[in-house]
């Protein structure tokens, strides 16, 4: 008769261990280097544009955030970050307007 360890035996009670030995960790939304950096606009600068100029601003920022988003993402793939936090900051100003722009693209 084999008798197994029922700490470190596998079976269908008892898993396997994952293959990785350490945490696995991620990115948080805040980075301090340039591979992960997002555009945004104060609400002064955005109040400060004549109507006509918000709706423009809005698309040109939200799409370049989306463009680097992406970056983002490729940034954390590239090196084995399986985890990352997205910034509330993304789309700056919640105004009607910015859900327009936003359902646009």
């Amino acid at each position: 008769m084999v008798r197994r360890n029922p700490a470190t035996a596998e079976g269908p009670h008892r898993p396997s261990q994952p293959s990785h030995t350490g945490p696995r960790l991620g990115l948080v939304c805040l980075s301090a280097g340039p591979q992960v950096r997002y555009r945004t606009v104060t609400r002064t600068r955005y109040l400060a544009l004549a109507p006509s100029q918000r709706r423009r601003t809005l698309h040109e920022l939200y799409s370049e955030n989306i463009r680097r988003l992406y970056g983002a993402l490729e940034f954390c793939s590239a090196q084995d970050i399986h985890l990352y936090r997205v910034t509330s900051d993304l789309f700056p100003m919640d105004f009607a307007l910015s859900e327009r722009v936003l359902d646009e693209l």
